[in-house]
């Protein structure tokens, strides 16, 4: 937790009087309709007004056992503004007026319950529906009333959706699904009717993609796709669907990343693309100008980043990027040029 006293800010470590079993690690940042940060770590769900930088704490119902995970663990904001979080223990939604919680949790006799209790990926599309990615499988949450319905695929067994784990979830400009998978490629689903319909499936295999383990997507305004894996970037323009492969090493062509263990991606309002990786920091790529920047905890100056972990990146409604790491919330603030603490971003 971060307090204001004497115009500083203390973290919630572990054991402490508020809650037990929690680390400093942020798994997912997002921004709700007021602007207001959204800092998931689990079982807390942080609240951030970044103009006074001052923070509201909730406590999920759900049970957590305190164990590190490595991988994002999602928020999502839904259009009606109710806050959707995510953890290894299940689903639980919160609405802010009324201070309220509602929890979902996986049960193998009740049907509408999710697939599993391990929640991996969130995203709301433009027809409202939720999807959730957990690590065995895909779920649709259409009302509340109808609950959870498992996503299947109509491929063989190698190709099938059911029981993959779920790391990233992205609607195109074309309102089509891609689904990003550990270990079982990259999913493209059609999204023009009720039920969704897999029009491809892209693996390093059919020689699509450098790697099957994917962490991360984003989309530019270009419609380019952009897919992070454990070995790289794949890049793809959707109109056409040919890979490209970025990735950091010394054959030519190549892209000079921080790392290629790749565990977030973001396109910024600027059309900049944020690349952040799992231990080498991150990377800026600016596609106008031909610019790279890094920034790590090796560096010194304005491209220096207290950790090389990053989790989560999300841009604020005043163009600042929060980024989420083992070490606790960063903020990089464009006129200054550089991350910053919360309470160093406020004093400023």
């Amino acid at each position: 937790k971060s307090i204001r006293r004497e115009n500083r800010f203390e973290r919630i470590r572990y054991h402490t009087p508020l809650v037990s079993n929690i680390t400093e690690y942020v798994y997912d940042v997002a921004c709700d309709r007021n602007g207001r940060i959204l800092i998931n770590t689990p079982p807390l769900l942080s609240i951030c007004d970044p103009e006074h930088m001052t923070f509201k704490h909730v406590i999920s119902p759900l049970p957590c056992d305190g164990s590190v995970k490595d991988c994002n663990i999602p928020l999502l904001v839904a259009k009606n503004g109710d806050i959707w979080m995510g953890s290894a223990k299940g689903l639980v939604c919160y609405t802010p007026g009324t201070d309220s919680f509602r929890v979902y949790t996986s049960e193998a006799s009740t049907p509408g319950s999710l697939s599993d209790d391990n929640i991996t990926a969130l995203l709301q599309d433009r027809r409202g529906v939720i999807w959730v990615g957990t690590s065995r499988g895909l779920n649709l949450l259409r009302d509340e009333q109808e609950g959870f319905v498992p996503v299947h695929s109509d491929r063989n067994e190698t190709s099938s959706l059911d029981n993959q784990c779920i790391r990233a979830i992205l609607e195109d400009p074309r309102a089509d699904i891609w689904i990003a998978t550990e270990g079982g490629g990259l999913y493209k689903m059609r999204n023009s009717s009720r039920e969704p319909a897999l029009a491809d499936v892209f693996t390093a295999r059919s020689n699509n993609l450098n790697h099957d383990i994917i962490l991360s997507l984003a989309c530019d305004r270009s419609h380019n796709l952009w897919i992070g894996t454990l070995a790289g970037i794949n890049k793809t323009y959707l109109k056409q669907q040919k890979f490209r492969l970025y990735r950091s090493e010394d054959a030519p062509h190549s892209i000079d990343l921080s790392g290629n263990v790749i565990a977030s991606l973001y396109k910024d309002k600027r059309g900049v693309i944020w690349i952040g990786t799992w231990g080498q920091g991150l990377s800026v790529v600016d596609k106008e100008l031909g610019l790279i920047e890094h920034y790590s905890s090796a560096k010194t100056g304005r491209h220096y980043i207290p950790n090389d972990f990053i989790h989560a990146l999300y841009e604020d409604t005043a163009a600042c990027m929060w980024a989420g790491t083992r070490d606790g919330l960063m903020v990089f603030d464009h006129e200054v040029g550089r991350f910053m603490r919360p309470h160093a971003y406020r004093n400023n």
